[in-house]
């Protein structure tokens, strides 16, 4: 999660991507990569893409209570834009 947080204030954002999905690969129920690649997505203005990736992390089985509030707070900031 460092490296993805260090390459995303870099504006590596192409890297801090690939990082994202290779980990999602290895578990897709594990919430914070979700929330992360949404993050990325919603700064280029991938807003509907960055929702998608915030509801998988809220329907992700791995997920603490925290990361689900962060992903429905995340959508609600794009519903309200």
């Amino acid at each position: 999660m460092v490296m993805i947080t260090t390459y995303m204030r870099q504006g590596r954002n192409d890297e801090a991507l690939d990082i994202t999905e290779e980990v999602m690969k290895r578990d897709p129920n594990i919430s914070w990569p979700h929330i992360m690649k949404g993050n990325i997505l919603y700064s280029q203005g991938r807003k509907k893409q960055a929702e998608t990736n915030y509801q998988a992390a809220i329907k992700a089985t791995k997920a603490k209570s925290y990361q689900k509030a962060e992903a429905h707070s995340r959508i609600g900031r794009i519903n309200l834009e």
